[in-house]
């Protein structure tokens, strides 16, 4: 067995150094270049789980006796193994178990992400999915196997039909593509942009009507804002052209408001010289002419950080340091607070589920978008319901992060997952393997199962209709891995959606029945995700009430839209445990 010393936290973590130097060198993807049209799934039925004992066998690892955050490293024919789990006495076994897959190598890296020798024990370990058989998948979740995909997933956002919409280049093809993933059997159909349009590093946002807005993206080869905007239609799987705008968009925001207008910010130009922002902001109304309307104009950082809170309002909570609202209708800008820690680029943000009026940023690199800063690992949140709002710092994750995603789940926590632990674009990319989940309730981060390979710059992850959540994309990597959440693994059943409405509207009640273990249960509603960059444009948490599974009973949906901007959702029961039913996805619509 292999014994560590000392009081260690251990977590899974992918350096680009290893990469380059290991087995997986060479071979930027590890998949082949040809594809099949179609995936075959190796997804099992979601169900409880007992944990495995602690494997016996293994080798020696050297003494280390700091009491801090470390990483335990294991590689075998490019495949990583790895466990995260607290130690508080000496000797103490982890369980990486033998198997058939030939010597492994041990690297130790500290939380800083600086490297420590160790000895080159040559191990015979199993891959990562069966060699962290100690982590409780009731308190940990699980990865299932992951997958290839035919392109490397930028962009990603669930459509009204419960599929995902993949955007992005494709793995040795050239040309810009997308697919439609349908998550539950596993297959793919290609709906690729029409002509040269270039997605990449687009905005985009789903409408009212359930189509998605795909703003701006890249005109290569001239690396410059693209001017073009296409619909795309998940039930006719068609694109569609809209007007042009004044300016190219590359790295732009675009969120749907709550009266159906598109609203835009930010992005590289085409006019004004390479590396020139985009100074516009626009509003495109999908039911009035078709155009573009010039509101004001303001130089902004790529990717803000908007939310919609309220009759016309946005709140822009970064990637610089001040908090602002944003008045769409008066066209004024409104400063709030100033974060504590003055920028956070490469970071997520949320409205924190359970407290709509609150606004959470999560990691993110504190220098400038060129070098200058590390990512951090510290939280920063404001309450916009307060009379005098202030940013304050809240629990940190174990780890600094940027490029990472943050995904809000049915059970009102958040799962901050991927990123990495230096800037430098030039040096390898130390990932972050293992990701966490925040309780608002009780401020506290839980490190669960760690996922097979690094997602970093251009990926993506998403919540999926029946509560999973899927991450895919990131720098070369053409493949998905599908993460369950520890709320699928508590004892019992799955509350049931009996009989939901096809469509809601604002303020008018609607029955619901359904089953469930337990008597006391929330109806969540939450808004269908679009992500890139670490920004996924309008999700959102919204509670409708509690009850009882006997018998029907009488919901009400927000009365104002700016509580819930129109569009589709996915509207979930989730009983008293925190288990999550599959979802039905349901339009919020005016009566």
């Amino acid at each position: 067995m292999i014994i560590l010393t000392g009081n260690l936290i251990l977590s899974c973590a992918l350096t680009s150094a290893a990469l380059a130097s290991g087995p997986w060198a060479g071979t930027p993807t590890g998949f082949p270049a040809e594809l099949p049209a179609q995936l075959q799934s190796s997804s099992q039925p979601v169900q409880a789980v007992p944990e495995p004992e602690d494997p016996s066998n293994g080798g020696t690892l050297a003494e280390h006796g700091d009491d801090h955050d470390e990483t335990v490293i294991v590689f075998s024919n490019g495949r990583l193994s790895c466990l995260e789990k607290e130690f508080n006495s000496n000797s103490t076994p982890i369980g990486l178990e033998a198997g058939e897959l030939g010597s492994g190598v041990l690297e130790l890296v500290d939380a800083v992400g600086l490297r420590h020798p160790l000895p080159n024990e040559n191990l015979d370990v199993v891959p990562a999915q069966d060699s962290i058989g100690t982590l409780n998948p009731a308190v940990h979740g699980r990865w299932e196997s992951s997958f290839e995909l035919p392109l490397i997933a930028i962009h990603a956002a669930t459509m009204p039909t419960g599929e995902v919409l993949l955007t992005g280049s494709r793995n040795g093809v050239p040309g810009i593509h997308a697919d439609l993933l349908e998550p539950r059997k596993m297959k793919l159909t290609a709906v690729d942009p029409p002509g040269v349009f270039n997605t990449i590093c687009s905005g985009h946002t789903l409408l009212a009507d359930g189509r998605i807005l795909v703003i701006g993206g890249t005109n290569l080869p001239d690396s410059e804002g693209w001017k073009e905007a296409f619909l795309f239609d998940p039930f006719s799987r068609e694109w569609t052209q809209v007007p042009d705008y004044r300016e190219g968009r590359w790295y732009p925001t675009a969120i749907a408001l709550d009266d159906s207008r598109v609203l835009t910010m930010s992005g590289y130009s085409d006019l004004k010289g390479h590396g020139k922002r985009n100074e516009d902001i626009e509003v495109w109304d999908p039911l009035g002419p078709g155009n573009w309307e010039l509101i004001s104009e303001r130089f902004l950082h790529w990717f803000p950080l908007l939310h919609v809170m309220g009759r016309g309002r946005v709140f822009m909570a970064g990637p610089g340091k001040k908090g602002m609202y944003y008045d769409v209708f008066k066209h004024k800008w409104t400063l709030v607070d100033e974060r504590v820690i003055p920028a956070r680029f490469e970071a997520p943000s949320v409205l924190v589920p359970g407290f709509p009026e609150r606004v959470m940023v999560i990691g993110g690199l504190t220098g400038g978008q060129k070098g200058g800063g590390m990512p951090t690992k510290t939280v920063e949140m404001i309450d916009l319901e307060e009379p005098n709002p202030k940013w304050k710092l809240v629990a940190p994750m174990h780890q600094p992060r940027m490029e990472h995603d943050a995904v809000i789940l049915p059970d009102a926590t958040v799962l901050a997952l991927g990123g990495k632990l230096n800037e430098d674009l030039t040096s390898p990319q130390q990932a972050v393997m293992v990701p966490e989940i925040y309780d608002p309730l009780a401020d506290t981060w839980t490190r669960v199962a760690p996922h097979a390979f690094p997602r970093v710059y251009h990926s993506t992850t998403i919540l999926l209709p029946d509560a999973r959540v899927l991450a895919s994309g990131g720098v070369l990597y053409a493949s998905g891995e599908i993460y369950s959440p520890p709320y699928l693994f508590q004892p019992g059943n799955r509350p049931e959606i009996v009989n939901a409405p096809e469509t809601l509207a604002y303020g008018r009640p609607f029955s619901l029945k359904f089953s469930s273990d337990t008597e006391d249960n929330k109806v969540i509603l939450i808004r269908l995700s679009s992500g890139t960059h670490s920004v996924n444009f309008g999700q959102r948490y919204v509670e409708l009430g509690e009850g009882g599974p006997n018998s029907p009973f009488e919901l009400y949906p927000p009365a104002e839209p700016w509580a819930a901007p129109p569009g589709f959702y996915m509207l979930f029961v989730v009983d008293q445990r925190g288990v999550p039913s599959i979802s039905k996805i349901v339009q919020l619509r005016e009566g």
